[in-house]
């Protein structure tokens, strides 16, 4: 496998032999003249002393226990309070006082041990041969590994030929250091330099998750993470602390049952926790640490509500942004773009949030109505563009996210007024995504309700790889949606009963019902209830009447027989919404001739032949906007005939999203296209005229609970076989020429694929 860097591997070693191991590394560090910056006096009696305060005179305590870890009294100093402050009657030390190591120096010891075993281990893997080690650990360790590694390095230096390492300290991005600035990518360059000249191993200090220059990225370095703090490095730290009492791996991990619990521990909260006079009270003191430190809303990229599909194609991004980072992968092998698109309400514009928090990186974000934002010239808002996009390339790792990317425009649309604005806007764009400067360390992540109007060269492989496709949420993804805007509340509370009633909402209107119910609670000074979401969801969704609820089961029941007499579809689930109906069908993939087409007319048309079977007349509820059942139907019939070219004539007239304008200029097309739809609506008035009292069971089903799912559906259909529509005759019923007019509509329907 091609990598630009390679991984150290260290060998196990056991967790018993932890303490003693990085005993050997601190007597290492006590015998140099460092010992006297990494240890701290232990156990001294504070002397017995008399302090005047005001005129009256206090007696003085014996204080158990010692001083303070040197880090905190570090922290106390500067705002003036501690040990240093009280110069009237300092504490005295006893000079024999048993020396204990800082906690910085002891976590470093640890963590030496149990990547390396032993002190001759680690010299050998950082001092022998010519070689490029990248050392990486923890940010509160840093300062202390770069103190320290050189003279732990130093000890053995020329024994058995090996020679001192140069360590050379990498300064953190976000110190914006000068090129004059040890640590600074032109300092190290210039360090590295020599120490490639050299026969010595060149080490090079890191934080962890830091990501790798460029220029030592292309030098293939061996890589070496010290552990991140967990239960194994408490216990160990515990017992090196509290070498006489009695504590237990139990103890530890009663107190942090998860891996993660210690994530945000730092070196301040340990050496707070470690003043206590037992091992029992550290633990509750960092018990406390953590709680405050891990308290947030939960809300990340494991558990965002999406599908298994959706969440593995992110989650590939996350790993090959933390691979790129760490020099395993080149730039070459990361995903260049990701699109999402979906309705709106589904997540895409918290998505790319969630990423780049997971993969430790920044996000910028930018859309067209941002870059018209102090002028509509296109020159203006070219160079806005060019302006986010160095921005990006300057805080690199980072994600692009461009929101609404249709508005963009496509260069294939007919020719107006604007075209040559769209034309110099999507060329500029082109050239960002394919040419500006650096481009490495940038992910470029777009959004869009509408696809289908994106030019298709911003869309093409290299630039936007992923196609990500988010919908409202199945039926088994509203528990998690509902939790999601939840966080905390309600922790306790089963989720699915109430979840069922959601079925068709958005994410963004699931969160609109938490916030309306958070509200009614706090307006009544109580804490959020079951109650205030079953008020907040009706304020949101009233109860349907009751004649309108049938109209709507009705026709969704048809859509739902004629799917699976037709026998290409599988009725997945159907429900009734406050705003209307929701049909939706598993879609077997194949390939799609003008049958298949034809079939998929049938089926759009179901629910409004189901209206005319059982009532006698049709509503408003198959038509309306452009995702209604007739304008799918339209666009379909219009596409066999002009863009799929499967009806007479085999010219292409446009794809099928611009297809539909011919309607207006060609009468010989509108009168084809009624023709397909009046011979699609005969087939399903046959068929669902055959199965009239399936068609009544399965309404009265759906009115009655409100939704049913797949296997509900196969429960009721199953003495209809499927694809026995395929053998009926089409021709029995004509459909009226004329319809019944509706003043207002009454319903939408919708008939989602998946």
């Amino acid at each position: 496998m091609d990598s630009t860097a390679s991984q150290y591997i260290a060998e196990p070693t056991s967790t018993e032999n932890w303490v003693s191991n990085a005993e050997t590394f601190l007597a290492v560090i006590e015998r140099r003249a460092i010992g006297d910056w990494a240890f701290v006096a232990a156990d001294a009696l504070l002397q017995n002393q008399s302090i005047q305060n005001d005129g009256t005179e206090a007696c003085g305590t014996e204080a158990a226990g010692a001083v303070f870890d040197q880090d905190l009294e570090d922290i106390l100093q500067q705002f003036g309070v501690g040990p240093a402050t009280q110069t009237a009657n300092p504490v005295t030390i006893p000079v024999k006082a048993k020396r204990r190591p800082r906690t910085a120096a002891a976590q470093l010891a640890l963590r030496l041990a149990r990547q390396f075993g032993s002190q001759e281990a680690f010299e050998a893997a950082l001092s022998s041969g010519r070689r490029i080690v990248i050392f990486r650990c923890d940010r509160d360790l840093v300062s202390v590994t770069e103190q320290l590694l050189p003279d732990l390095l130093h000890q053995t230096h020329r024994i058995g030929g090996r020679v001192s390492p140069l360590v050379l300290k990498l300064q953190h991005a976000c110190d914006n250091a000068s090129s004059s600035t040890p640590g600074s990518p032109q300092d190290i360059s210039d360090s590295l330099r020599r120490g490639l000249d050299s026969d010595r191993t060149v080490v090079i200090l890191m934080e962890s998750g830091e990501t790798l220059p460029s220029l030592i990225r292309t030098l293939r370095p061996e890589i070496i993470d010290l552990s991140s703090f967990d239960q194994a490095l408490l216990l160990a730290h515990l017992r090196l602390r509290y070498p006489n009492a009695e504590l237990t791996e139990e103890e530890v991990d009663h107190a942090f049952p998860e891996s993660g619990d210690l994530a945000h521990i730092g070196m301040t909260d340990l050496a707070h926790a470690c003043r206590a006079e037992t091992p029992g009270e550290a633990l509750g003191l960092l018990i406390g640490a953590a709680h405050d430190q891990n308290f947030h809303d939960g809300r990340e990229l494991a558990n965002f509500p999406v599908t298994t599909k959706v969440r593995e194609e992110l989650e590939q991004v996350v790993h090959d942004l933390r691979d790129w980072k760490v020099g395993r992968i080149g730039w070459q092998d990361v995903t260049r773009g990701i699109l999402l698109w979906g309705p709106p309400g589904t997540g895409k514009t918290e998505l790319p949030r969630l990423v780049a928090r997971e993969a430790g990186i920044s996000v910028l974000a930018a859309s067209l109505a941002a870059w018209q934002g102090k002028s509509a010239r296109s020159s203006d808002t070219i160079s806005q563009m060019q302006a986010f996009f160095r921005e990006a390339a300057a805080r690199a790792p980072c994600i692009a996210f461009i929101d609404e990317l249709d508005a963009i425009g496509d260069r294939a649309r007919p020719a107006d007024h604007n075209s040559a604005w769209t034309s110099l806007i999507v060329g500029a764009l082109l050239e960002q995504l394919d040419g500006f400067s650096d481009r490495n360390g940038v992910v470029v992540i777009g959004a869009t309700n509408h696809p289908d109007r994106i030019d298709d060269a911003l869309i093409r492989a290299g630039r936007f790889d992923r196609h990500i496709r988010l919908d409202h949420p199945t039926p088994d993804l509203l528990p998690d949606v509902l939790r999601w805007h939840l966080k905390k509340d309600l922790a306790e509370l089963d989720l699915a009963p109430f979840s069922s009633r959601l079925i068709g909402m958005s994410g963004a209107a699931v969160g609109e019902v938490v916030r309306r119910a958070r509200a009614l609670a706090r307006r009544a000074r109580s804490s959020l209830s079951l109650t205030d979401l079953d008020v907040a969801l009706s304020e949101q969704r009233p109860k349907l009447p009751s004649a309108l609820r049938r109209v709507i089961a009705v026709h969704e029941a048809g859509h739902a027989l004629i799917a699976h007499a037709i026998g290409r579809n599988t009725p997945d689930m159907l429900a009734i919404l406050p705003e209307g109906g929701i049909a939706r069908q598993l879609v077997t993939p194949g390939p799609v001739g003008v049958e298949e087409l034809e079939d998929e007319l049938v089926v759009l048309l179901g629910g409004r032949a189901a209206e005319r079977v059982m009532f006698g007349r049709v509503t408003t509820g198959s038509g309306g906007d452009e995702t209604s059942d007739l304008a799918a139907a339209t666009k379909i019939a219009v596409a066999i005939d002009s863009s799929f070219c499967l009806g007479g004539s085999p010219i292409w007239r446009g794809r099928p999203e611009s297809a539909q304008r011919h309607l207006q200029e060609d009468p010989e097309l509108r009168r084809q296209v009624g023709m397909r739809l009046r011979h699609a609506e005969n087939r399903a008035m046959n068929v669902l005229t055959a199965h009239r009292s399936t068609l009544e069971r399965l309404a009265a089903e759906l009115d009655a609970r409100g939704n049913l799912g797949r296997a509900a559906l196969a429960a009721l259909l199953q003495d209809i076989e499927a694809g026995s529509a395929s053998k009926m005759d089409c021709s029995a019923i004509q459909i009226a020429s004329a319809e019944r007019p509706c003043s207002s509509r009454m319903f939408k329907n919708a008939v989602p694929r998946g």
